[in-house]
């Protein structure tokens, strides 16, 4: 408990300092909702009420810390055989369980439709102090401890939480929300038997609506507070002025004028007058604005964070009109940075997009399987030879020198012959899936250059093969 409420008051002290330079978000609300114990052994605890309050800042662009407190109560139900109830008869009740849960949580926004709607989600962690009680006084149950002994009822335990929500912002200072919690309570902190504790359960579940007052950045409130408290006459006194020769007087009060049309914010973004460079930005950008008062464009692709679907594109990407980088040959290199946009599907791919050519820094040994004096290629090495043929097509500088082996069978010229053919069926077979026969050349190097012993049929078996060295 110490520790969330030194951390909470850190966030509040810490954030408005860390964040000066730009406008920034602190939100408080609460609201209420329902909540339940999921999983654990019968009898299955029902939903019944829970309240809340929270206040969440923002600590980065997209991403908020939540700080929160949910408080519940509910009742088992010995009368129903499903997890999930909403309430129980007064004779089927033999628990109370009475708790708060307190938590700290990161979460992550998205804006896909605009400012006004958002959607929400993320993970953190918190402290839930809990009691079980008897439903009828309300007097903490006992039970047995993990040595034997006996216990009251109640704990303090460590969960893991997690959130998905929704949320409308109807005003500028106000917005509503629905959201989620899935708490998975760790069991750190129980002392109790272990049935006892498989009993209850791994899940705490709540879902809630929240109201929620939105303040803005303590940089432009304060900026706002100098320009009211400035005197202000109004032009007609001027003009009524019973000494209009007195010019210092005219001027002094045409300068408060002038003050005033500077620090006029036309566009309502929290920059006034002169230090809006962007005057006339749209309402939906509020919250995404730079401190020059113009919209926020993190991946300079000229669409602003604000209707921006991907605000965080690598710079240089083509994108569609939502913002979102096109990939036209689903490589995951978008256009603009990939050097090769019209690459094959399934090709493995380098950094730039273009084929992975690494392989060919070392000569690709194909072990065909011919039987002795063959030289006719097996289906398996026809898919090895499509699938090379498909990287050649598209790295058309590459040159293929295809060397033809035999192993220590027969004579001299009868295996250059033999090892030739082997070769130039390799080539011809490349002609035919679409490889300039330019690129390609043949050797027949023989009886040479063994890789096993030609001692064992296997040994011969891989002597005789095809080698393909590559070259630009």
């Amino acid at each position: 408990m110490r520790i969330l409420l030194i951390i909470l008051a850190t966030i509040l002290l810490i954030m408005p300092s860390a964040l000066a330079g730009y406008d920034y978000l602190l939100a408080v609300g609460g609201g209420l909702g329902l909540a339940t114990k999921n999983s654990g052994t019968p009898p299955w605890f029902t939903m019944g009420p829970e309240f809340h309050f929270n206040i969440e800042t923002r600590i980065g662009n997209n991403w908020h810390l939540e700080v929160g407190y949910i408080g519940y109560q509910f009742h088992d139900n010995s009368g129903t055989s499903s997890e999930f109830s909403l309430g129980s008869e007064e004779s089927d009740r033999t628990r109370k369980l009475k708790g708060y849960d307190l938590s700290v949580i990161f979460k992550r926004a998205w804006h896909p439709f605009g400012r006004k709607l958002g959607f929400n989600g993320g993970i953190g962690a918190g402290l839930s102090k809990w009691r079980i009680a008897d439903p009828g006084t309300g007097i903490t149950l006992a039970t047995s401890t993990e040595r034997g002994g006996t216990i009251d009822f109640e704990a303090s335990e460590l969960f893991l939480a997690s959130v998905v929500g929704i949320d409308y912002q109807f005003k500028d200072e106000w917005k509503v929300g629905f959201n989620i919690h899935s708490n998975y309570m760790t069991g750190a902190g129980l002392e109790f038997d272990k049935a006892v504790e498989d009993s209850l359960g791994s899940w705490n579940l709540n879902a809630g609506i929240s109201l929620s007052y939105l303040l803005g950045g303590e940089k432009s409130k304060a900026r706002w507070d100098e320009i009211r408290q400035r005197p202000y006459t109004p032009r007609k006194q001027i003009i009524k002025s019973e000494k209009p020769d007195d010019l210092s007087e005219i001027i002094e009060l045409a300068s408060v004028n002038v003050i005033k049309t500077k620090n006029h914010d036309s566009d309502s973004d929290g920059i006034p007058g002169d230090d809006d460079k962007c005057p006339n930005t749209p309402s939906g950008a509020k919250g995404f604005i730079d401190i020059s008062g113009c919209p926020i464009d993190s991946d300079a692709d000229s669409y602003p964070d604000y209707r921006d679907r991907c605000p965080h594109n690598r710079r240089g990407a083509v994108v569609d009109i939502k913002g979102c980088p096109i990939d036209s040959d689903n490589d995951g290199v978008p256009n603009g940075l990939d050097d090769c946009p019209g690459t094959t599907a399934g090709t493995k791919i380098d950094k730039f997009g273009c084929p992975d050519l690494a392989f060919m820094k070392v000569p690709t040994i194909l072990n065909i399987r011919y039987r002795a004096n063959s030289f006719e290629i097996d289906p398996y090495s026809k898919k090895a030879l499509d699938s090379i043929s498909v990287i050649l097509k598209q790295a058309p500088t590459v040159k293929i020198e295809i060397f033809g082996y035999t192993d220590n069978n027969g004579t001299v010229s009868e295996n250059k012959k033999l090892s030739k053919r082997r070769a130039n069926r390799v080539r011809d077979y490349l002609i035919t899936v679409g490889i300039d026969t330019n690129r390609l050349t043949t050797t027949g190097s023989g009886a040479v250059n063994f890789v096993a012993t030609n001692k064992t049929e296997q040994g011969r078996q891989q002597n005789r093969r095809v080698e393909l060295v590559f070259s630009r």
